[in-house]
């Protein structure tokens, strides 16, 4: 076990991203995920550009433009870095950061004319990030390594459930070990709508008048069916009944007209809800407190290292009050102060019985 100070371990690990301060490298990946999912479309149509040179956040850095060789090829793009920070003691056990995070979104650099239809863009970027550190979450971003099910988007599978079977004239029930797919019948989180799927035939191959029937155990628990009738006598379409399944016990065929077709029975895709922002980030509050649009100075230097010209960029400056918690391992003993070793002698009818001798914490 470690000390934790949010999202930071200590001692510091060499594989945060970045290195010191993880915690501005998921506000950084939350952020251009978010803003390029709901206001890309309104970007390109201010500026069209195709591919990453379309995208209102093109690149981001975890530090002040000031400090680092800035390229104007990289923009638009979204700075952060830590503004400041205030450790308090809440109670006997609880120590936390109170911090504010500078941000800076740099618009591209245009002639006049063409920057100041651009200008009214910045209430679209702050307005955007306000909503999304409200809601905490985006199906936009998802943090790799993040195990949460809820989170976690599935593709659908045709055969997840069961693989490539004929069709068959007489009712078939496939359960247990005959649900040989991926998934088969084992419990699934999270929760998936099952699917069946057929090939396309030149002749009426399948019934359409009969339910194929699923038994499953739903979100409560409780085992219960569900049906579905195919819509397609010739195949050719991936259909299922409108529910989510924990688990699925067995499916049950009527007969089929023909046994030249083909059955897949698999799952449908999930929408994953995306990462909770504070959660990955090591953060007990995390909020947009205010914003203004302002201009950024960037002195260019010659070979001499001296002021040769200043670049002026449009950007919108934004503060995002954050709070994190520091919490001790109480498993190292170092941290707690050293007390006096204590010497015990029991004795019995003026006689001593027995010695001990209890040692400091500190040895």
């Amino acid at each position: 076990m470690a000390d934790t100070f949010g999202g930071l371990t200590i001692p510091v690990p060499t594989t945060d991203d970045p290195v010191g301060d993880p915690a501005i490298g998921k506000l950084l990946g939350y952020s251009q995920a978010v803003l390029n999912a709901y206001v890309g479309d309104a970007w390109r149509e201010l500026r069209p550009r195709t591919g990453n040179e379309g995208l209102p956040v093109k690149n981001t850095f975890s530090d002040d433009p000031h400090l680092r060789s800035f390229n104007e090829k990289d923009l638009p793009a979204l700075f952060m870095w830590r503004r400041s920070g205030k450790p308090m003691q809440w109670a006997e056990d609880m120590r936390v950061n109170e911090g504010v995070i500078r941000a800076l979104w740099v618009f591209p650099p245009e002639p006049q004319a063409k920057q100041s239809p651009r200008t009214p863009f910045s209430s679209a970027i702050a307005h955007a990030l306000d909503m999304v550190f409200q809601r905490g979450r985006d199906p936009s971003w998802f943090d790799t390594g993040d195990t949460e099910v809820t989170a976690i988007s599935h593709a659908a599978d045709t055969d997840s459930i069961k693989t490539t079977i004929a069709t068959a004239t007489t009712t078939q029930t496939y359960s247990g070990a005959a649900l040989n797919g991926a998934v088969g019948g084992a419990v699934m989180a999270p929760r998936r709508q099952p699917t069946v799927t057929t090939t396309v035939e030149v002749a009426p191959t399948y019934n359409v008048t009969d339910a194929i029937v699923w038994t499953y155990v739903d979100w409560h628990g409780d085992t219960v069916t569900t049906s579905k009738k195919l819509t397609l006598t010739l195949g050719g379409e991936t259909i299922g009944p409108p529910i989510e399944a924990k688990q699925i016990v067995s499916v049950a065929l009527p007969a089929q007209l023909l046994t030249t077709g083909a059955f897949e029975f698999g799952t449908a895709a999930v929408v994953g809800r995306g990462s909770v922002l504070t959660t990955r980030a090591g953060l007990m509050k995390c909020e947009l407190t205010e914003w203004q649009p302002v201009k950024l100075d960037i002195q260019v230097l010659d070979a001499d290292d001296r002021v040769e010209s200043t670049k002026h960029y449009a950007a919108i400056q934004f503060d995002i009050a954050i709070q994190e918690r520091h919490r001790f391992d109480l498993t190292d003993a170092t941290r707690f102060p050293p007390a006096d070793g204590l010497d015990l002698t029991v004795t019995k009818d003026g006689f001593v019985a027995s010695v001990a001798a209890l040692p400091d914490n500190g040895v």
